[in-house]
């Protein structure tokens, strides 16, 4: 395969292998998967740069792709589109920036606009085949397939692209139910490039779906965890396969095992096998892995090119509790453990009234602080189970006085429900007990500070930072009472740690703004507030605030910022993009005002005063004809001029 980005469309199943076939394991492990197994991403490989490569201007392009794939890889796909087509506007004959830009449109959906950019990179160098690829796949998705069967014919008569043509036969079958012809390509993709990953994926599972082949499929996602024995998505899925073709779980539990060495961090995995211990009864074992799990400090969804979860959430009062009974295990009866072992494992599989069964037949056993912790944890999660909550949490605190994680989840309790002085004792015992958590201070503090008691809250922000002084929340926090006590400068102080910290922390930069305002300091206000609303990027609110203020301090290169951010982080209304060109038509910037009426037109097709003034743009850059055109269109619209 070409080594340039090649996205596929293949199937996200979510694992309907449960619902769509009659299949049967000696474990039901399937339930535990969430409904989107695999959502694969598209695959970025690009040439690497040799080391000792001299600095040039292919060297800088090579730069700016890869911050643009940076960006895409790192979910800033807006950013990432913008830079894409700024570098396409720069290097207007290299097709691969609009073969970028359309991916992405592609990949949130926009099929639209990926169509346009995959013919501009197809204009741009006609022999570009992975545009053309992308476009037969556009093809499929919106149901036009003969179009698409001509482009994949076309894909198939070129011998480096003959898998890519296969592949896409095989989807257009597919669509069109033909599923014996989507195997035959399928196969033929994977004799033109044994390594054609998404064959493999789709071949099984139409094998082991459709044909019910529950041994061609192992064998096929056999000989994919060949091609490559890290390749996780391969593994997972020959893993789920082997609980419907083998008589044991034995090649599950080794490909799960390998799953966690592979991946130490990705508390998925460690879950799932914790749910295979609770299928086998090992309820002992479960719960260790559950406690693994949710000790893990890194939540890792994304996997190599694809997407996978368990059904496990993670719970703040499930972790706690799990913490909690660990350490106190031993001052249990042996029964109560095995009591409490299963109701644990109830819980985490969302049968909660079988674990309240449980954790009372433990509490039988031994009347222990942790049985009654786990009671609070259920009935919190209920809507209308607070107050037994409560009462669950203060008969965990009489059996052990010292559990200051049921103090903990209490008080959140009573915040909840606006028992403020409840709230801060129990705040204030938490801190008694661990009076070098920085916990109780924290929340403490949160709650002076909601109830306007700025030097409390102030006081205790303090306390929590001599603990932890990396909380950089906590500077922030203590900011924010420092601003309500009128002390702008200190909160300055600490506003600026957090951002030198966290650079991005456009709430940081805001709550700056607000404080130089108060200051009445409008050059240092304003420059606070265009680095909010340049991180912010979504804040509307931000943008249309640097808006107002830039004009009326006159500073029209903020004015622009402000402009800028609106239309790229909110397109979806255009009366943005057409304030846009009107502040370049003012300025006389008729190129810049060209491209924005020109967009805007074609957005909103029947605009009186979009056409106007793009007719006026035109005859200002000696386009006239074109200007005449864009006037009468105007006239059409109903334009009037006033």
């Amino acid at each position: 395969m070409p080594s340039l980005y090649t996205p596929f469309r293949i199937f996200t199943f979510g694992l309907v292998l449960c619902s769509s076939v009659d299949l049967h394991a000696q474990v039901d492990i399937v339930q535990y998967v969430s409904d989107d197994l695999f959502e694969v991403q598209p695959v970025i490989e690009v040439q690497p740069t040799k080391e000792n490569e001299k600095v040039s201007e292919v060297t800088f392009f090579e730069e700016d792709i890869q911050k643009g794939l940076d960006m895409w890889k790192t979910g800033e796909s807006d950013d990432a589109l913008a830079h894409f087509k700024q570098l396409g506007r720069k290097y207007s004959t290299v097709p691969l920036l609009p073969y970028y830009a359309g991916s992405i449109y592609y990949q949130n959906g926009h099929l639209e606009e990926a169509r346009e950019q995959f013919m501009e990179a197809l204009a741009r160098e006609p022999l570009f085949l992975e545009a053309k690829y992308m476009i037969g796949l556009l093809e499929i998705a919106s149901k036009n397939l003969k179009e698409a069967k001509k482009i994949m014919d076309i894909l198939v008569g070129v011998p480096a692209y003959a898998s890519y043509g296969y592949h896409g036969h095989a989807l257009v079958a597919t669509e069109m139910g033909n599923f014996q012809k989507a195997v035959k390509m399928y196969k033929r993709c994977l004799e033109t490039d044994s390594t054609f990953r998404e064959a493999y994926i789709s071949l099984a599972y139409l094998e082991l779906v459709r044909f019910r082949n529950q041994r061609l499929a192992r064998k096929i996602m056999d000989r994919a965890v060949e091609i490559d024995k890290t390749w996780e998505q391969a593994i997972v899925m020959r893993g789920i396969i082997s609980l419907f073709t083998d008589k044991s779980t034995d090649q599950f539990e080794k490909d799960l095992n390998r799953l966690i060495s592979l991946s130490p961090s990705n508390y998925h995995y460690l879950s799932l096998r914790g749910f295979l211990n609770i299928e086998l009864g090992n309820y002992r074992l479960a719960v260790d892995d559950f406690r693994k799990a949710f000790n893990l400090e890194i939540d890792s969804v994304d996997v190599g090119e694809y997407k996978f979860s368990t059904r496990l959430e993670r719970s703040k009062a499930v972790h706690d509790g799990l913490n909690y009974y660990y350490d106190h295990r031993v001052e249990m009866e042996k029964k109560s453990k095995e009591f409490m072992d299963r109701g644990i494992c109830e819980l985490i599989r969302d049968e909660k009234d079988k674990a309240l069964i449980f954790f009372d037949s433990a509490i039988v056993q031994s009347d222990h602080s942790s049985s009654y912790f786990f009671k609070g944890v259920i009935y919190d999660m209920r809507w209308d189970g607070e107050p037994k909550a409560i009462d669950s949490y203060s008969d965990a605190l009489e059996r052990d006085s010292t559990n200051y994680h049921a103090l903990s989840h209490r008080a959140q309790l009573y915040m909840k429900a606006r028992r403020n002085n409840d709230a801060l004792r129990d705040y204030s015992s938490f801190i008694r007990l661990r009076p070098r958590l920085k916990e109780g201070y924290k929340n403490r503090g949160i709650l002076e500070l909601t109830s306007q008691k700025y030097r409390r809250a102030y006081r205790d922000f303090s306390a929590a930072l001599m603990i932890d002084s990396s909380d950089y929340d906590l500077y922030y926090d203590r900011a924010v009472a420092t601003m309500y006590m009128k002390h702008y400068t200190a909160s300055i102080k600490d506003l600026n740690i957090v951002v030198a910290a966290k650079p991005g922390d456009y709430e940081s930069y805001y709550m700056l703004y607000l404080n130089y305002l108060n200051l009445k300091d409008s050059a240092e206000a304003i420059r606070h507030l265009d680095s909010a609303s340049k991180y912010g990027k979504y804040r509307e609110n931000y943008h249309l605030e640097l808006l107002a203020l830039s004009k009326r301090l006159k500073r029209d290169d903020l004015q622009i910022n402000a402009y800028d951010r609106l239309v790229k982080y909110h397109w979806q209304s255009n009366k943005y993009l057409y304030s846009r060109a009107m502040f370049h038509y003012r300025r006389k910037e008729y190129n810049k005002a060209y491209e924005d009426f020109t967009d805007f037109v074609r957005k909103e097709k029947k605009d009186a005063k979009g056409y106007y003034y793009l007719g006026m743009t035109q005859i200002a850059l000696d386009m006239s004809q074109e200007g005449e055109k864009s006037l009468a269109k105007a006239r059409k619209y109903g334009f009037k001029e006033e």
